[in-house]
């Protein structure tokens, strides 16, 4: 027998933002079974929630839906893959998820994506190359290594990227400094020397990085 939902999930008028973070697998249903309401709505914030396809599914025909948060979401194998049904999607953040080369598949697909957050993330075998409209990479702590780089610095729209904390070091400096529209990237705890960061600024600053916040 399907569940019950009471008076608690009642939709109040004309919502913007949806904030469930922290909430069981039967709260996010109950909200979300009523997608017919919130046509509105422009933010929805999963983080640490439980969430499955059906859940992403009903996701999909929010026509206002811009941004969502999936950080530490504790989601079923392949759901993120079902990202790219969400058209109007410009921020997503998947930090401490899984990001595969089908979930990259799956974000590609999203011709209005701006930003993402990626932070605590773990890549695996990805070509972030695929996001080609991104502006803003928030990668702190995640697995990008200076293999990833080659495919990143082809991201022509980044302007602002985070990659402190990774194993991203000297043998990257010149990529990411011509990046041609990187105008900040925050590299602290990163593996680059005093002298990678110096090559990393001269070559970026001949370009249009004109802020990066180091060690």
């Amino acid at each position: 027998m399907p569940p019950v939902f009471t008076a608690a999930f009642k939709m109040p008028p004309s919502i913007k933002s949806l904030d469930l973070s922290g909430a069981s697998l039967a709260v996010v249903s109950g909200w979300l079974s009523q997608a017919e309401k919130l046509k509105a709505v422009t933010k929805i914030t999963l983080s640490r929630a439980a969430v499955d396809d059906r859940a992403l599914d009903a996701l999909k025909n929010l026509p206002a839906l811009c941004e969502i948060n999936l950080a530490e979401a504790k989601l079923p194998p392949a759901t993120l893959e079902r990202l790219g049904q969400m058209k109007s999607l410009q921020r997503i953040d998947l930090s401490a998820q899984k990001l595969d080369t089908k979930a990259l598949t799956a974000l590609a697909q999203l011709p209005k994506l701006k930003a993402l957050s990626a932070n605590y993330a773990r890549f695996s075998g990805v070509d972030l190359a695929k996001l080609s409209n991104l502006e803003t990479l928030n990668a702190a702590l995640s697995s990008l290594t200076d293999a990833d780089v080659k495919s990143l610095s082809k991201l022509t729209k980044l302007q602002r990227l985070d990659i402190s904390g990774t194993s991203i070091g000297d043998k990257s400096a010149v990529s990411l400094g011509q990046m041609p529209s990187l105008a900040k990237i925050i590299i602290q705890s990163a593996k680059f020397s005093e002298a990678g960061r110096k090559k990393l600024w001269d070559t970026g600053s001949a370009h249009r990085l004109t802020e990066m916040q180091g060690d």
